[in-house]
């Protein structure tokens, strides 16, 4: 009996340390699985942290593509500096085609010059340079007018309405070919104003003709007539706003012709009626067409 309580005494005890280490590892176990699992957590809030910061960082959504100020002020800068370009490689044309362009220059007045002997004086030696200077700068920006007001039209495009892009696709053309025929109407009537001029030139005297100021009278005519001419286009653009009707410019037709007759006299260089009329005249008909556009404007 002894030895057989012996036995189960020592069985007990083996028993009871198995049971002990097993509960051990179990504990062991669960702690190290717990451990894991606070390490996933705080990667995951890590993560969503992260993530949170990505989108707050991300700039708002532009579906329209509007531009900053700063971005404005930046394609500005842009196509400023390649209109300054565009400028300078016209003044380098105008300068080595400058005897071409004195030709047209001149070609209104010459038959004046021939028959009543009357050259184009400069008043220095330094002036032919300076004249020179100044036309290529002049005739630069004209060459490359059209570059230059795309890069204007292209800045302005992307801020109109459709509504108002429309309206300009038929202006813009419109609007070219009248200050074009505004600078033809001018340079048609010149050599009529310069012959009607010289009529009341004594026989003894002699006209004095200074270069600067026959350029810049030409240029300031044409200029004022390709303005003028753009008339129909300004009565346009206010029957748009609701400003003007045709009604209105039908029964005020008696106040515009004294009107145009006035713009004429102080744009004509002479002042003898004939020239005057020969002004007034396109500028009725325009005056005219401005009615006829209203009027489909208004419909």
């Amino acid at each position: 009996m002894d030895c057989k309580d012996a036995f189960e005494e020592r069985f007990d005890s083996q028993n009871s340390s198995s049971g002990d280490s097993n509960t051990a590892s179990e504990v062991t176990g669960s702690g190290v699985h717990n451990e894991s699992i606070d390490v996933a957590d705080q990667e995951a809030q890590l993560k969503q942290t992260k993530t949170k910061k990505r989108r707050r960082r991300r700039p708002p959504p532009n579906p329209m593509k509007e531009m900053t100020f700063i971005e404005h002020l930046a394609e500005l800068r842009a196509r400023l500096i390649r209109c300054f370009i565009y400028a300078a490689i016209g003044c380098v044309i105008g300068w080595y085609q400058y005897e071409r362009i004195w030709e047209i220059i001149v070609k209104p007045i010459k038959p004046a010059m021939e028959k009543y002997s009357m050259p184009l004086v400069f008043t220095s030696i330094f002036e032919p340079l300076l004249f020179r200077l100044q036309l290529s700068v002049v005739a630069g920006v004209a060459i490359m007018a059209p570059l230059i007001l795309y890069e204007v039209v292209a800045f302005i495009w992307p801020g109109l309405l459709p509504h108002e892009k429309r309206f300009a696709r038929i202006l813009m053309p419109f609007s070219i070919v009248l200050f074009i025929g505004g600078i033809v109407t001018a340079y048609v009537l010149i050599p009529i104003a310069a012959l009607f001029m010289l009529r009341f030139l004594p026989k003894d005297a002699q006209v004095l003709n200074f270069v600067r100021l026959y350029v810049w009278s030409v240029a300031k005519i044409a200029l004022a007539m390709g303005f003028i001419f753009q008339m129909p286009l300004v009565f346009m653009m206010l029957a748009k706003m609701g400003l003007v009707t045709s009604k209105t410019l039908i029964s005020k037709w008696r106040h515009a012709t004294i009107a145009i007759l006035g713009v004429s006299a102080i744009v004509t260089p002479t002042i003898d009626p004939l020239n005057m009329l020969l002004l007034a005249l396109p500028i009725l008909f325009l005056y005219i067409l401005s009615i006829i556009l209203v009027f489909w404007v208004e419909r």
